[in-house]
């Protein structure tokens, strides 16, 4: 089996929640879906990563992804968004803070997340602007709640 560069990043991303007194499991959602996981058998967990490093990160959603995404979220009402800013920080948001800010429009959809140096996160998408902002302790702490 190859190793690829997504597994990298989605490992950095899990071992967070592995590591945690909180974690009993994690399982694959469905083949089709390769970034959608069910975490301690209640919670969905979608990861994004890019391995650009500085701040700001945007992420974009084809229609077709945005397809498999709609079922798995309607199946876990426990849905998180997890967002991968380069090797080592990452952004956690819950699935109406996700919506609020991200829809498909079209053929595609976007999230920007940025970040200065001591700050929290600060989340914006194509169809609006996050109310307040994420620290970046809440990963995998909300998820694991």
């Amino acid at each position: 089996m190859a190793i690829h560069e997504m597994d990298g990043y989605h490992g950095r991303a899990l071992m967070q929640i592995i590591r945690s007194d909180e974690f009993t499991s994690i399982n694959r959602y469905d083949t089709s879906i390769r970034s959608a996981y069910v975490i301690n058998h209640n919670t969905g967990l979608y990861v994004k990563y890019t391995t650009r490093e500085n701040s700001p990160w945007r992420f974009s959603f084809s229609a077709d992804e945005w397809s498999r995404l709609t079922p798995f979220a309607s199946r876990y009402p426990r849905m998180f968004m997890l967002f991968v800013c380069g090797y080592s920080k990452f952004c956690v948001l819950d699935c109406s803070q996700f919506i609020s800010v991200t829809s498909l429009t079209g053929e595609s959809c976007w999230t920007e997340i940025s970040r200065e140096p001591g700050t929290f996160f600060r989340v914006r998408g194509n169809v609006g602007v996050l109310d307040g902002s994420v620290p970046p302790s809440a990963y995998p702490r909300r998820v694991l709640q």
